[in-house]
């Protein structure tokens, strides 16, 4: 029987037993679970809340790869849903409305589950043929109801800024494309609609359905882009209704006559543009609390009864003391209810914004993350008279780029990035010399501006522009655009003044004449230039505090040239050092332990050194995660605790973080964030506290599954050593993925119905755990000797392709396109980009039929060739390679095996045959080693051994090897090849063996 011939049985069967296990419904059926309703119209899918419509159809389309191909077939309720199988079962606690049906060319499995809190529709798509491919595809999970559409609000989850919809029936073209997301908001009149992709994004498509709908309609899409759907993965979405109140909750500031009614918040009649946003976000967060508009207005706090008074006005009419702000500056806030007044303030507008998130969370709010904030209902409330007074630790807080004053960060905007006000410079907000100079601006007309080797000649700047500091006009010209920037920035604070990344410091005569000891090289680095660097630094800060006192400027003690302190010169008092301990020579390199690590002391002795000349002027610049393989697991929460605590001791006055930890990153940021206020603070009882807000019923399996992953670099076990930029092994031994994978399997156990939670679960799984368990420990040789998938390897793979597609994760590795990582780590070879969008992988993943892995094993291995089938090199494990190899022969991409240096004896691959040839042959392009005397070699077919003594080929070029296979050696379905060394790794005549192709060619 054809491999068609038994898929289509296959699903014939499965059509018979689903409708032998359940009832079909009737003509139009629904299912309804509290204010929820699904059903078919006539349109599609109708979704209903409250007897309103929140979708009034569907439609998906697919053509055939690769691309937009032959069409598949389109389906809509006029040509697919009333033919269709429709089928309802009970499901845990809601209920299940499923349409089974074909067009001839695909299958398709649509579902709509409707719980009380919401409906969540699944699609899974087949086809009929196992040769056709799915390539491109279309897919309306929702059409939205014109009287939805129509003058409504809507963000991106999380967070985003938010649009209008047009009116009804404006013509195409009028709506904004949004980006793709995981979800977005819709206010609407009958509440708050909440749309989420599990396992994709979705896109607000200004989409028109003239062939399927009576009049056109706005949409939204689930990726419209080529692999969104792919076989026999379920795409699913989920639509809920926040429902407007229709009481309005009412705030009361206690007074000592009676309280008094909160009606508005008051902001000074010229504020910045902190003070606009700390009325913004009161106003918003107030009305998601009370259901009630708050204005705001603008006034000189003469009538503040009933009103919030923010910013300057509040001390300007004495609500709160001026001697209470000094208390608390820099970036501190200072909070006063009393007689029916709430004021809030604090220095230089940002404290105001970080006292109105104190006083939300006074009023129960929580902010924990930007997709996970919680709002109280407020329907009275009194807030009692107190006064808060807070500053923070520290004056610089950079936890991530993201910079969330929420979470208590610096923002960005009180950082510039100031490259960005120049397109064609390099874009680096850390390293900015190509900003002050701009390389494609005067690099040709003038390269002595610019760093220079010991014979005057330009570096090539592999790391980033590096300056002459020397130079009179690179000094004039880069303050000139300084300035500039400053400018631009009204609300910006700190300015950073460094050189370029990299080791290409300036040679010249003149500014080596600036460093109080002759520049020695090592490593490729320039030795102790801090003193030059702070030359022109100070320079810089000098003429620009001239002009604006407000500013700081930050530059880097960084790599051996700037990390060591300087000799003679000490920093300007508005200007700061990021102090960096970073793994070069001499550095740190250790970042999963504290700087007491023995691999950091040289990053210690030199801080140590910069705090005895500068003890005020000091910020840390910290690694807290892998930079070189991204999601390798790097658990270094405590590390970065005990480090915050040290320099909180050594009067380190700012900190920023190159990024968070891939794993429990969010965490990280809340936590983290919290003891940049206060190093002392509770840190168990903030993370405690964060894991119930952000996994819900799973979180005492997180929290163990986190204190799991910190115990295994811990002092007490491993006392395993990460280096940021080096790509780490042997951390996550295979003892520790089975402790690690049992606590999470517990966890997702736990929220497996709550989709959000399920991929909060699932991320940290692959960041802590998975990926470099696949990384470290799987072997790529996934089809096991019964023709099977490894099923360990398996289950691992397909969340590893959820969580990696639900979040578009493309790359693995710096500077390596995700398809070769995951072929080298897995022999599937990826055609299309990026590397889940490859059709074999659901295939593999999710194929339900023993005969679809034939087909897979195929693909994965062999490619037809005339006169046989070619035999991808991808498909030899066990060796080395596949990797180029070049040695005194032509360049080729090769595998082989080397027992005596590599301990490489065999390499064996598979292919499968649908019939036996009379004939055939195994043909080698190969390569002998390059010593004297041939390697020994035997080939095995199907354990026959077909050769066994000394190859033939040469050792300087590739030479074509026949060697005759016995029919009897050969069966259909799948085969086995293997190449070994015939002699022991340990025998004189233990050689490598290379080659650079195979086919199976038959007569």
């Amino acid at each position: 029987m054809t491999i068609r011939k038994i898929r289509e049985r296959i699903c014939m069967l499965l059509c018979v037993l689903m409708s032998a296990a359940s009832i079909y419904a009737a003509e139009s059926p629904t299912v309804r679970v509290g204010d929820y309703e699904a059903g078919a119209g006539a349109y599609g899918l109708i979704i209903s809340y409250k007897g309103q419509h929140l979708s009034d159809g569907s439609y998906f389309s697919f053509w055939e790869a690769p691309g937009y191909g032959k069409g598949l077939g389109s389906v809509s309720a006029k040509d697919a849903l009333r033919t269709a199988k429709t089928l309802i079962t009970a499901e845990g606690d809601g209920r299940r409305l499923t349409f089974n049906g074909t067009n001839g060319v695909i299958i398709f499995t649509y579902s709509a589950l409707v719980r009380s809190n919401g409906v969540t529709v699944s699609l899974t798509v087949d086809t009929v043929n196992a040769s056709v491919k799915i390539g491109a595809e279309e897919y309306a999970a929702f059409v939205l109801p014109a009287a939805l559409a129509a003058d409504c609000a809507y963000e991106m989850m999380p967070g985003g800024s938010t649009a209008v919809f047009p009116s009804a029936g404006e013509t195409n073209g009028k709506v904004t494309l949004a980006p793709a997301a995981r979800g977005y908001r819709i206010s609407a009149r009958l509440g708050l609609v909440e749309i989420r992709g599990s396992g994709v994004n979705v896109s607000l498509t200004d989409a028109r359905f003239n062939k399927n709908h009576p009049r056109e309609r706005c949409a939204f899409w689930v990726n419209a882009a080529s692999g969104a759907i792919l076989l026999r993965q379920a795409v699913t979405t989920f639509i809920s209704v926040v429902p407007q109140r229709t009481d309005k909750g009412a705030i009361y500031i206690a007074a000592k006559d009676a309280p008094a009614l909160l009606t508005a918040i008051i902001i000074p009649a010229n504020p910045n543009s902190y003070e606009k946003k700390g009325a913004a976000e009161l106003q918003a967060y107030l009305k998601q609390a009370t259901a009630s508009d708050i204005p705001i207005r603008t006034g000189d706090g003469t009538d503040a009864r009933g009103a919030i008074v923010l910013g300057s006005v509040a001390a300007e009419r004495g609500f709160i003391d001026t001697g209470m702000i000094g208390t608390v500056s820099p970036d501190g806030y200072a909070i006063v209810s009393s007689n029916g007044t709430i004021a809030v303030t604090g220095t230089r507008g940002l404290g105001t914004l970080y006292g109105v998130y104190a006083l939300l969370g006074r009023l129960g709010f929580k902010f924990y993350a930007k997709d996970c904030e919680i709002t109280p209902v407020i329907t009275s409330l009194t807030v009692p008279s107190f006064t808060e007074t807070r500053k923070p630790f520290f004056e610089y807080r950079s936890v991530s780029s993201a910079g969330d004053p929420k979470l208590g960060e610096t923002p960005v905007e009180d950082v510039p990035a100031i490259s960005k006000l120049d397109p064609q410079c390099k874009q680096h907000w850390d390293h900015t010399s190509d900003y002050q100079l701009p390389f494609y601006k005067y690099g040709k007309e003038h390269p002595e501006w610019y760093a220079k080797d010991a014979n005057g000649k330009n570096w090539d700047f592999k790391g980033g522009v590096h300056l002459c500091l020397s130079h009179p006009e690179v000094r004039r010209i880069a303050l000139e655009r300084m300035l500039t920037a400053v400018q631009a920035h009204p609300d910006g604070t700190f300015f950073v003044v460094t050189q370029g990344d990299g080791a290409d410091w300036c040679l010249c005569e003149n500014c080596r004449a600036i460093d109080p000891v002759p520049v020695r090289k090592a490593g490729g680095y320039s030795l102790g230039v801090s003193d030059r660097l702070l030359d022109y630094v100070n320079y810089m800060a000098r003429e620009i505090g001239k002009k604006y006192p407000r500013v700081t400027i930050i530059s880097l003690a960084y790599t051996p040239a700037t990390q060591p302190p300087p000799v003679k010169l000490k920093p300007e008092p508005n200007v700061r050092l990021w102090f960096c301990p970073y793994p070069t020579p001499g550095g740190a390199g250790c970042q999963t332990h504290d700087l007491t690590c023995p691999q950091n002391a040289g990053a210690l002795k030199d801080l140590m050194g910069w705090l005895a000349v500068s003890p005020g002027n000091m910020y840390i610049y910290d690694y807290p995660r892998a930079y070189n393989q991204y999601y390798e697991s790097q658990p270094t929460f405590y590390a970065m605790r005990n480090k915050i605590q040290f320099y909180a001791k050594n009067n380190i006055r700012g900190i920023n973080f190159c990024g968070t930890p891939a794993v429990f990153g969010q965490l990280f940021r809340y936590v983290i964030g919290k003891m940049l206020w206060d190093p002392s603070t509770d840190t168990e009882k903030h993370i405690d506290e964060f894991m119930k807000a952000y996994y819900g019923p799973s979180a005492a399996d997180m929290r163990a599954y986190f204190d799991l992953l910190q115990r295994s670099v811990g002092e007490g076990e491993a006392g395993y050593h990460l280096h940021c930029e080096s790509r780490n092994s042997g951390l996550v031994k295979p003892e520790l993925a089975v402790k690690a994978y049992a606590v999470i399997a517990k966890a997702k156990a736990a929220v497996k119905n709550d989709t959000v939670l399920s991929e909060r679960v699932l991320f940290e799984e692959f960041a802590g755990i998975l990926w470099s368990d696949l990384n470290d420990n799987t072997s790529t040789d996934l089809i096991g000797t019964d023709g099977q998938p490894d099923p360990d390897v398996l289950w691992k793979l397909r969340d590893l392709y959820d969580i990696c597609k639900a979040r578009s994760i493309q790359t693995f590795n710096r500077r390596e396109d995700g398809r070769i990582w995951f072929e080298k780590t897995f022999g599937i070879p990826t055609t299309v980009s990026p590397w889940y969008a490859e059709p074999l992988i659901p295939a593999l993943l999710y194929s339900p039929v023993t005969a679809n892995i034939l087909d897979v094993v195929t693909a994965l291995h062999q490619s037809n060739t005339p006169g046989g089938i070619m035999l991808r090199l991808t498909a030899f494990k066990g060796g080395i390679g596949p990797s180029s190899y070049s040695y005194q022969c032509p360049e080729r991409v090769a595998v082989w095996v080397d027992p005596k240096k590599h301990g490489k004896s065999e390499m064996h691959a598979r292919f499968s045959l649908h019939v036996i040839p009379a004939r055939a042959s195994l043909v080698l392009s190969a390569l002998d080693d390059d010593k004297p005397g041939a390697a020994k070699i035997r080939i095995s077919m199907n354990g026959v051994v077909v050769f066994n003594g000394e190859n033939t080929a040469a050792e300087r070029d590739w030479t074509m090897l026949t060697f005759p296979i016995p029919s009897a050696a050969l069966k259909t379905g799948l085969n086995s090849v293997s190449i070994s060394a015939a002699a022991s790794p340990d025998a004189a005549g233990a050689k490598w063996f290379m080659i650079s192709g195979a086919s199976i060619m038959m007569e």
